[in-house]
C-alpha cells in the first residue's frame, strides 16, 4: 500500500460479493479490507498530511477474520478529505493502526 510508510504488520482479506467464480456473467467486484500497524512516526505524518474526523456513533465494521488484529477500544477517526469513491480510511493514531475497505471494479 503506497504513502503510508514501510509499516511493520498487515493483514488483509478480499471477499467476492458477486460469486466471481460463476459460470454466468456478471459484475467481478472485489472488496478488500486491510488493517495496518504503521510505524508511529508514518501515523503522526498521517495525521498531518491529511483532515480527519472522530468517528461518532457505531464504529466501522472490520471483518470477522481480521477484528482479532483491532483493539476493542479503537479510537478511529475517518478520514474526511477523501473524496466519495470506493475506499474508506480510518485511523487510531494513538496505536499507530489503519483500517481500509476498497472496492475493486
Amino acid at each position: 500500500m503506497p504513502g503510508i510508510g514501510a509499516y511493520p504488520e498487515i493483514h488483509w482479506q478480499v471477499d467476492y460479493p458477486s460469486f466471481a467464480c460463476s459460470r454466468a456473467p456478471g459484475p467481478t467486484d472485489r472488496r478488500y479490507q486491510a488493517v495496518v500497524r504503521l510505524a508511529p512516526a508514518d501515523a503522526r505524518a498521517l495525521t498531518t498530511a491529511y483532515t480527519w474526523a472522530p468517528v461518532t456513533g457505531a464504529a466501522p465494521e472490520v471483518w470477522p477474520a481480521l477484528a482479532g488484529y483491532v483493539p476493542a477500544a479503537a479510537r478511529w477517526e475517518r478520514r474526511a478529505d477523501h473524496g466519495a469513491g470506493a475506499a474508506e480510511v480510518f485511523l487510531d493514531p494513538g496505536r499507530a493502526l489503519l483500517l481500509v475497505t476498497a472496492v475493486d471494479t
